[in-house]
C-alpha cells in the first residue's frame, strides 16, 4: 500500500507540476497559468531560443482558430453555445467543433487523439485561411484527447501557434484517485462489461505498472509548454472529475 501511495502521489505531482495557483470560489476550483517558459523573464536564452515563436498576432487577414472538443459520449453541439458567445466578442475567431470522435469515445485515447489531429489539418486545408493563433476549449475527456492530439507528428508545425488551453472538468489525473464509491463502481462496471478502452485508460487499468499506463506516459511528453495560457476548471462537487 505504501508503494502504491508513493506511485499515486508521484503521478499527481508529474501531471499537475505546472499548476502554480488555484482559487476556490462558489464550490469551483479554478486554476490559471500563464506559461512560465514563454513568459518568464528569468528563463535562460537557450531555453527561449529552443521554442519556436508564434506568427504575428496583428497581421491583417489572420484568424484565431479555436477548436472545441466534446467529452465522453458527447457531440459537436455540446460547446457550440460557448463558441457562439466567443465569436460575438471576437469576430476574428474561426471555430472548429470537433465531430470526428462523437460516436467513438469508447476507443483508445491515443486513437481519438490521432483522429482529432487529422480533423484539424483537414479543416485548415478546407478553410484555406491564415492562422496566427490556435486555442482549445475542451470538456471532460476532450481535454485529455487534446493533449494526446498535440503529441502527433502532423501537428508539429502548429505548436508555435498555440495560445490558450481551457479544459472543463477534464480528468487530467485520470480516475484512479476518486473517493466516490458509487461513481467508481459505475465506471468500473462500464469498463468491465462493455470493454470501454478509454475508461480503462482513465482508471489507469490498462497496465499493471502505473508508470506504463497511457496517462502516465502522456504526461512525459511536454507539449503544454507551448501554450501562452492554460486554464483548468473543475468542481469539488463533481463526483466523476473532482480535480
Amino acid at each position: 500500500n505504501e508503494s502504491k501511495n508513493e506511485i499515486n502521489n508521484e503521478s499527481k505531482v508529474l501531471i499537475m507540476t505546472k499548476l502554480k495557483s488555484s482559487i476556490t470560489r462558489n464550490g469551483q476550483n479554478l486554476c490559471y497559468i500563464r506559461n512560465p517558459i514563454i513568459n518568464s523573464s528569468s528563463s535562460s536564452n537557450e531555453t527561449i531560443q529552443n521554442i519556436p515563436r508564434p506568427l504575428s498576432q496583428n497581421e491583417e487577414g489572420f484568424k484565431h482558430l479555436v477548436v472545441f472538443v466534446h467529452g465522453y459520449g458527447g457531440s459537436a453541439y455540446d460547446l457550440r453555445q460557448m463558441g457562439n458567445y466567443l465569436m460575438l466578442n471576437s469576430p476574428n475567431i474561426l471555430p472548429l467543433y470537433s465531430s470526428i470522435n462523437q460516436n467513438s469515445t469508447t476507443k483508445s485515447i491515443d486513437e481519438m487523439g490521432f483522429n482529432l489531429s487529422a480533423e484539424i489539418i483537414q479543416f485548415m486545408l478546407k478553410e484555406k485561411v491564415k492562422i496566427s493563433k490556435v486555442s482549445f476549449v475542451a470538456h471532460s475527456l476532450g481535454g485529455v484527447i487534446v493533449r494526446c492530439a498535440l503529441t502527433k507528428q502532423n501537428l508539429n508545425l502548429m505548436l508555435p501557434r498555440l495560445h490558450t488551453f481551457i479544459s472543463i472538468s477534464s480528468p487530467h489525473l485520470g480516475y484512479l484517485f476518486s473517493h466516490n464509491k458509487l461513481t467508481s463502481n459505475g465506471v468500473w462496471a462500464l469498463s468491465k462489461f462493455k470493454k470501454k478502452t478509454s475508461l480503462e485508460q482513465l482508471m489507469l487499468k490498462d497496465n499493471s505498472d502505473l508508470r506504463k499506463t497511457f496517462l502516465y506516459k502522456l504526461c512525459e511528453v511536454d507539449v503544454m509548454r507551448y501554450f501562452t495560457h492554460i486554464i483548468t476548471i473543475s468542481s469539488i462537487e463533481d463526483g466523476f472529475v473532482p480535480y
